[in-house]
């Protein structure tokens, strides 16, 4: 009870310390607008609440804000499917990492509006979000998965494969683990700055019915109200985006482990011998998957003491 009571206390400290940040951030924008005291160059929070609702209530904008995500995330997904086969011959292969880190270093270096404009005359504007987004994510998603699968613990995978474990098994039960601390760090940094990325190519380009489009709208009729209204808009959606693939990520530790724990028992179940060798009984249950891999590691070990 005592530790409960604690608990909400913290919470309501920090809920407490957010609101006096943001509280103090507020004034700081009324008092910058009534400074000013031009709308057109930076209007009130209450214009721009007023925008904003104005946009939240029109179903266009969802659509839009939609579309606009779609091609984010698509864009994402492909950058992590490619920087994860990329990394996992780079690791294998120093030939191939020594070929494709600078490549990937080069395009990490250059800015964004160089690339958007190279793809706008290459892929027109219709495709430019996703391969902004592509090649923005793709070095950051490259050199934190070589990174984290250099950090694999070697000889405790060799031990699991000397019990067996092998394939998408010693991935979920072992590399997925070691890697994921990193796969997050990533995460937290990439997903944001896909977005960013991805709405500069809509602005750029002009793409038609994207979150870009509307905002270059804005500002050439000077709507700065609903320019910060559409930035707020992305702003949230980019937040929860990172939010909930974070926490999927994080999730997906225990549930991988998890299905490697009950594949392992059903390869074991009923094989001929098995009483004879060593096996290896995954039992951590529901761990997080940064808790220490030997953790509940159980070997039964035959009488003689001899490992097939």
């Amino acid at each position: 009870m005592r530790a409960f009571a604690r608990h909400m206390t913290e919470r309501m400290k920090a809920v407490a310390a957010a609101g006096a940040v943001a509280a103090f951030w507020l004034a700081v924008w009324v008092f910058a607008a009534a400074l000013v005291a031009q709308p057109l160059i930076l209007p009130g929070p209450g214009a721009v609440v007023v925008a904003l609702l104005r946009l939240v209530c029109d179903a266009g904008t969802w659509v839009i804000l939609v579309g606009s995500g779609a091609r984010i995330l698509g864009g994402l997904a492909l950058a992590v499917a490619c920087g994860g086969v990329l990394a996992g011959v780079s690791v294998r292969s120093r030939a191939f990492a020594r070929l494709v880190a600078p490549a990937l270093s080069f395009v990490k270096a250059t800015p964004v509006a160089c690339v958007v404009v190279l793809l706008l005359i290459w892929l027109g504007s219709a495709r430019v979000s996703i391969a902004a987004v592509f090649l923005m994510a793709l070095p950051g998603v490259y050199f934190s998965l070589v990174e984290g699968l250099a950090q694999v613990d070697k000889p405790l995978e060799q031990m699991f494969r000397l019990h067996g474990v092998r394939g998408w098994r010693l991935f979920c039960a072992h590399t997925w683990r070691e890697v994921l601390p990193f796969v997050l760090s990533c995460a937290q940094a990439v997903i944001g700055m896909s977005w960013k990325a991805g709405v500069a190519a809509e602005l750029i380009g002009m793409a038609v019915g994207t979150v870009g489009e509307r905002i270059y709208q804005a500002k050439l009729l000077i709507e700065t109200a609903d320019l910060l209204a559409w930035t707020v808009l992305v702003v949230a959606a980019s937040w929860a985006c990172e939010r909930v693939l974070v926490w999927l990520l994080r999730a997906s530790g225990p549930v991988a482990w998890r299905a490697a724990v009950r594949a392992h028992g059903r390869s074991l179940h009923g094989r001929a011998g098995a009483a004879d060798v060593a096996e290896l009984a995954l039992a951590v249950g529901d761990r997080a998957p940064w808790a220490p891999a030997l953790d509940g590691l159980v070997l039964n070990v035959p009488a003689a003491g001899a490992l097939a």
